[in-house]
């Protein structure tokens, strides 16, 4: 608050009078502590930079080990100490260069997203306009991204993304359920000593995505690991560090297609009352703002939905499959088709919602 200095003698007594301190010992305090939070916001900065030098390098963490959790039984760390591999991202940058397989992806990704949200629409009922629009828009922005430089991929498919998250908000309202946007409500940067805790979300919608997630980034990893990719990651064709991969940009283009499925489930379980609120735990940052985690109830179901959307039968390659089998016909073409004999003409992105 800025006083005028003719005024500065009124402003202390009527602030001792309603504070009972010091204005100047207050103003100190406020200062003081002010610095402090910025140190605090520095030094976990510096550790998250520590963190992630180490996993670049292959080097189990702590963070990784609470992370081998799958289905309630621990997985071998290994699975999970990937490591960001030159050579193949060497093989990655030269199959990019060489082929039209980033706009491949880019468009089987939007055109997964516009299948998901017209089944979205479907699965509760949405009126024909609310969803009808979206739908019009997602179309629209596909036909633009089928003809767009690569540097519009992105942009066009964040464009196609808004429109699916518009109608799973609008469906999830007869459950009295909401989320917050997905690219900055789904960051909570506070710590938590449960291992649970790492798949936070300022809503219970989004920390049960995130733990949807989190899963199917690990299970993908897992799967990889077996078709001959080992303990390998890099840089993806659509996820480069500048989007904030992390290094692991070649797993999320990946799995994005698949990710439509977890929700799509998630969803049909929320309208049904089968995980609410009460499932999950609930803790407050440092500005007093709630954040949810799973509980153990919570934990249970969401391990369900994994499971069970593992098992749903998806059009994969010309022939019906489980979604499991698709991701491993995926990965294993895809590899091959990174690989020096480049047997590109096998290659085939999943396009999720396709008959």
């Amino acid at each position: 608050m800025k006083v005028l200095t003719a005024y500065e003698h009124e402003f202390g007594r009527l602030y001792r009078e309603v504070a009972g301190t010091d204005p100047a010992e207050d103003l100190k305090k406020w200062e003081e502590n002010q610095a402090q939070r910025v140190d605090r916001v520095l030094e976990r900065a510096m550790h998250g930079e520590a963190v992630l030098e180490r996993a670049m390098h292959g080097e189990a963490t702590q963070a990784l080990a609470d992370d081998a959790m799958i289905g309630g039984r621990p997985e071998p760390l290994r699975w999970l100490s990937v490591g960001y591999d030159q050579a193949l991202q060497d093989e990655v940058d030269r199959l990019a260069k060489a082929t039209e397989i980033t706009r491949e992806l880019s468009i089987a990704m939007a055109k997964s997203a516009i299948n998901a949200t017209g089944r979205i629409a479907t699965l509760v009922r949405l009126d024909h306009k609310l969803a009808q629009p979206a739908l019009n828009l997602q179309e629209r922005y596909l036909s633009s991204l089928e003809h767009s430089a690569p540097l519009g991929f992105v942009t066009y498919e964040a464009l196609i993304m808004k429109q699916y998250w518009h109608v799973f908000d609008l469906a999830l309202k007869p459950a009295f359920a909401w989320f917050g946007p997905r690219k900055k409500a789904r960051f909570v940067r506070e710590y938590v000593d449960d291992p649970m805790g790492r798949d936070r979300g300022y809503s219970a919608i989004d920390a049960a995505i995130n733990y949807l997630h989190h899963r199917r980034l690990l299970q993908a990893a897992r799967i990889n690991a077996n078709v001959g990719f080992g303990e390998r990651t890099c840089e993806g064709f659509l996820h480069r560090r500048r989007y904030n991969s992390s290094g692991i940009g070649l797993l999320l283009d990946m799995i994005d297609p698949f990710k439509f499925a977890d929700r799509e489930e998630l969803l049909r379980v929320v309208l049904n009352r089968g995980l609410t609120w009460r499932d999950f735990r609930i803790e407050s940052d440092r500005w007093g703002s709630n954040f949810y985690y799973p509980a153990a109830s919570g934990k249970a179901v969401l391990d369900q939905i994994g499971d069970y959307t593992d098992q749903t039968n998806v059009w994969y390659g010309g022939r019906e499959m489980t979604l499991e089998e698709a991701y491993t016909s995926f990965s294993r073409s895809l590899l091959e088709a990174i690989g020096s004999e480049g047997k590109r003409e096998h290659f085939q992105p999943l396009v999720f919602g396709a008959e």
